[in-house]
């Protein structure tokens, strides 16, 4: 909320500033893609590893090597969209599980199937994907105003 007040502010001052969003859209993205491929949060953290029977779950009929955490599929991680505008950059994913692994869950805290199992059927470690506080991964402010000024300087 904050960085996209600040953006607006920015945006009145200064006129079409929907390239400049388009370009931090892309630069943040490339970070975060990057930061996924480490198997860490936006803080650099790395998150939790996989349990014993997630990676046996996994491994059924495939090889020896560790299983990437998050990446079963890959839906997941190719979910993650921005959309910009002269206003601001938004992030999201439209994923309905990826609040559970952003804030973790406990084993059945979603209740059960009709066969009763429980839903998650095991506890689900918080492995944050995305930041919560300023919008921004640390350093990315920099980047931002970077951007924003190369843009700035070509419309004078």
């Amino acid at each position: 909320r904050e960085a996209r007040k600040k953006a607006e502010v920015v945006a009145r001052a200064l006129g079409d500033l929907a390239p400049a969003m388009r370009e931090i859209g892309e630069a943040l993205l490339g970070r975060w893609q990057r930061g996924w491929r480490k198997e860490h949060d936006p803080y650099r953290q790395p998150w939790e590893p996989l349990s014993p029977v997630t990676i046996a779950r996994r491994r059924k009929g495939k090889g020896k090597g560790r299983p990437k955490i998050l990446a079963n599929m890959g839906a997941l991680q190719q979910s993650f969209v921005y959309a910009f505008s002269q206003r601001g950059v938004e992030w999201g994913t439209e994923v309905v599980y990826a609040p559970t692994h952003q804030f973790g869950a406990r084993k059945g805290q979603y209740g059960r199937t009709k066969r009763g199992t429980p839903i998650p059927w095991g506890d689900v470690p918080k492995r944050m994907l995305l930041p919560f506080d300023e919008g921004l991964w640390e350093g990315d402010w920099d980047l931002v105003v970077q951007i924003i000024s190369r843009h700035v300087m070509k419309e004078e």
